[in-house]
């Protein structure tokens, strides 16, 4: 097994030579003399699986340290070391730093090396729940997904138009969990697959809604945020949706911003920008509206978000017209995509993946697709 990799913080250069020179054979050790000189090893070298730190240090305690180190390396397992054995500096240390385990000074390099190697199975185990929660959830996502796409294309590109600002923007606003916005943006239209057909083809031409129908729509959040619940680990996602609503609510302005997650007022935002894009606006031209129009949006978010939101660019590419046969998964349609006799199969903007691609491909054969297909093609695919 390879050795745990241990960033170990004392202002003592003989604490940390004698533990390098005890513990050498097992563990890959780098020592630092302060909380400023292990935050920037985090900084310059690679994840370390364990953090070890003094309690007692000039400038910065081991306490204000460990916090930092669970801001900048999350994963990191964290082990505080002092002389100070209190019960309130140790409530703090737990309490502040979310600390893994308590040890006192003078420490047994025994003790300290089944401390650490304890802490070691306790980051195997959070990288394995991650790598559980990004890859399965987000396959099982990525199938719910397509279902979406293939039950309502308009719906599936303005929620993968959603996703991708989510994607720039989120981040940089201190979001924890970014993903759980992303999966978010994706997933809201869910509820549309309680929808009947009829109903889909009424909203996606702009009909006036009878009033019954008008309640049915009304339900979508509400049933999406049911489905989405069932999810493990997708609560608070679902929670967003709730009160997201995408283009099924109308009465967004009635709920109070008190009671509305962050993440849903992010959503409203993106969502009200989008729909301004497909309707021909530029992204500078539908901000600036929204800053003219801000009803039922929060104010103070959507000045962020508008400091924050460009045109999304990146890399070279072409646009070709193209037959089904000739398509690449990456391609982006210039506009929609239907079959000889008028039904939409992909909306304008939707990038191509290889569910859709077969998609196409079935329809060609069946009754036939509308070519050439125009399509923005990144040069790298060509």
């Amino acid at each position: 097994m390879t050795k745990p990799r241990v960033l170990l913080v004392d202002d003592e250069p003989m604490v940390l030579s004698g533990y390098r020179r005890q513990l050498r054979n097992d563990i890959d050790m780098t020592g630092a003399e302060s909380g400023k000189l292990g935050l920037e090893a985090i900084a310059n070298d690679e994840p370390f699986h364990v953090v070890v730190s003094d309690m007692r240090m000039p400038q910065m305690d081991g306490v204000e340290f460990l916090k930092k180190v669970k801001q900048v390396s999350p994963d990191s397992v964290r082990l505080m070391l002092t002389g100070n054995a209190d019960l309130e500096t140790a409530m703090k240390a737990v309490n502040e730093g979310n600390i893994f385990r308590f040890l006192t000074k003078p420490c047994q390099s025994e003790t300290l090396l089944a401390a650490i190697t304890d802490a070691h199975k306790q980051h195997q185990l959070i990288v394995a729940e991650r790598e559980l929660l990004e890859q399965t959830l987000k396959g099982s996502v990525k199938v719910l997904t397509q279902i979406i796409a293939t039950t309502d294309p308009d719906a599936f590109h303005q929620a993968e138009s959603l996703q991708k600002y989510v994607k720039k923007i989120a981040p940089q606003l201190g979001l924890d969990n970014t993903w759980e916005l992303e999966v978010a943006a994706m997933l809201h239209p869910i509820g549309l697959l309680t929808m009947p057909s009829e109903l889909r083809a009424k909203l996606a031409a702009g009909a006036k809604l009878q009033t019954s129908e008008a309640e049915i729509l009304a339900e979508i959040p509400r049933i999406s945020h049911r489905l989405i619940s069932n999810i493990p680990r997708l609560e608070e996602t679902a929670n967003v949706v709730k009160h997201f609503g995408g283009r099924y609510r109308d009465d967004l302005k009635e709920v109070t911003s008190q009671t509305i997650p962050k993440g849903a007022k992010i959503l409203r935002i993106l969502h009200e920008l989008t729909v301004l894009e497909d309707r021909g606006m530029t992204t500078t031209e539908a901000l600036a509206y929204l800053v003219k129009h801000p009803e039922g949006l929060d104010e103070k978010l959507l000045e962020r978000i508008s400091a924050l939101v460009n045109d999304f660019g990146g890399g070279n590419s072409q646009v070709l017209d193209v037959s089904v046969e000739e398509i690449l998964p990456g391609d982006i349609v210039k506009s929609d995509v239907t079959t000889k006799d008028e039904r939409l199969l992909l909306k304008k903007g939707t990038q191509i993946t290889d569910v859709f691609l077969e998609r196409l491909k079935n329809y060609n054969k069946l009754v036939g697709v509308l070519e050439p297909i125009r399509v923005d093609r990144r040069l790298q695919h060509s």
